[in-house]
């Protein structure tokens, strides 16, 4: 089992829109997103699909950060005002932070929907999911 790695070509090839991000902007939020998704290949994502993953959240970590640094809203505007300025976004449909904060960008949302193909029956941290359904005698779920 490899440690994924950061291909700069491959990942201007994927993400035209960074091509003029330096090497050093893109390996800073490569690490970043390494935070997020290990680069280790093992789990649910594998191979190229671990690989898109990162590249998907390195690009979203980039353009949320590029959304900010130039002041720029981040989501849909559905109405806005010019006297005494009013601008209202639409609130992505999202049952939790996790997939708010992905909503946030195309390559967030496409992130989104990688992780869900991938773990249609959700990702488990600790424990075991065969039996995560089951109660104990004491009614709690194992």
């Amino acid at each position: 089992m490899a440690n994924l790695t950061l291909t700069l070509a491959d990942f201007r090839a994927q993400f035209p829109s960074f091509a003029s991000s330096s090497d050093a902007t893109i390996t800073l939020y490569w690490e970043m997103a390494a935070n997020y998704i290990s680069v280790n290949n093992y789990g649910l994502l594998k191979d190229s699909a671990r690989q898109l993953a990162l590249y998907l959240l390195t690009a979203h970590l980039l353009q949320i950060a590029s959304a900010a640094a130039s002041g720029t809203a981040i989501g849909t505007i559905i109405s806005a005002t010019e006297g005494s300025v009013t601008v209202a976004l639409l609130q992505p449909t999202a049952n939790n932070e996790f997939k708010f904060w992905l909503n946030q960008s195309p390559y967030g949302q496409q992130l989104l929907a990688l992780l869900s193909a991938k773990a249609a029956f959700g990702l488990y941290v600790g424990g075991s999911p065969a039996t995560g359904n089951i109660r104990k005698y004491n009614g709690a779920f194992s």
